[in-house]
């Protein structure tokens, strides 16, 4: 199992009309326990999942905390 922590790195991340963009901390889920060991994370920041980003004008993006990409 590869660790969440590891993957951590500050990307912009924008929806999908590429506005607003936002700097964030964003970890990779590869498995289901890379998902659960970072949302039970006791040192994590305000977390929000993300998928593809293809929503308009609320992506799931959180310039204040870590973003957990679901895909690659």
């Amino acid at each position: 199992m590869s660790s969440v922590l590891e993957s951590l790195r500050r990307e912009t991340l924008s929806g999908w009309g590429n506005f607003p963009g936002e700097s964030c901390q964003a970890r990779w889920a590869e498995t289901r326990s890379d998902a659960r060991a970072a949302v039970l994370d006791p040192m994590r920041t305000p977390l929000i999942a993300r998928g593809l980003g293809r929503a308009y004008g609320d992506s799931s993006i959180n310039g204040r905390g870590s973003v957990l990409k679901l895909t690659h």
